[in-house]
């Protein structure tokens, strides 16, 4: 038998509210390289790029499947290199959220970015981020 789940409103709002909170002072890492299998699997080979910091509450309450994160503190690239994906840390820096695809407008990425060439020196800012759970 086929899967058939649907959350209502108030359950994915609460579900993103959870999660969103996880994500409190943590840190948005671009990385090259490919991206691991889950968000479980270990580093193998990828090169750390940037680093982004979310602000000490990560995101506004959720509201119809969504939520809106609050200012991102600006990164500055410190290895070039191609980004490919980014992983998502609590605040203590190790301990994994969540992976997500990295890539230009077009392609349908999780996060998207005028160009995966990552330059030395450059200066990394998120103007927008915002997690739905679909019903």
């Amino acid at each position: 038998m086929a899967h058939d789940v649907h959350v209502s409103i108030l359950g994915r709002d609460t579900m993103l509210n959870a999660i969103a909170a996880l994500f409190n002072s943590g840190i948005l890492t671009f990385y090259s390289g490919t991206q691991p299998a889950n968000a479980d699997t270990a580093l193998s080979g990828n090169v750390s790029l940037c680093s982004l910091t979310y602000g000490a509450t990560a995101y506004g309450a959720a509201s119809a499947g969504s939520a809106t994160a609050n200012a991102i503190t600006a990164g500055v690239i410190g290895t070039s290199g191609t980004a490919s994906f980014a992983r998502i840390y609590e605040s203590n820096g190790t301990t994994t959220i969540l992976d997500c695809s990295v890539d230009i407008t077009g392609n349908t990425p999780d996060i998207t970015v005028p160009t995966t060439t990552f330059t030395s020196g450059v200066t990394v800012t998120m103007s927008a981020n915002t997690i739905s759970l679909a019903a």
